[in-house]
């Protein structure tokens, strides 16, 4: 799929824990259009604070807003 043809695909993820959140980061990142579906404390977090994600190679901090 090329990289235009990726900004019309929507995907719900669902389950915003640690590897559902990397996945949905780094898709949303390249211009997919990403729900995640979350709860309670997390729920609350994602809303506040978007997913956090740090590269541990080069300490590079990346935060994506997504819909939640």
């Amino acid at each position: 799929m090329r990289a235009n043809q990726m900004k019309n695909v929507r995907i719900l993820i669902y389950g915003a824990g640690a590897i559902g959140s990397i996945f949905g980061g780094k898709l949303a990142f390249s211009g997919v259009d990403i729900t995640m579906l979350a709860r309670g404390k997390r729920f609350e977090e994602l809303k506040k604070n978007d997913i956090i994600l740090k590269n541990v190679i080069n300490g590079k901090v990346e935060r994506i807003k997504v819909q939640i």
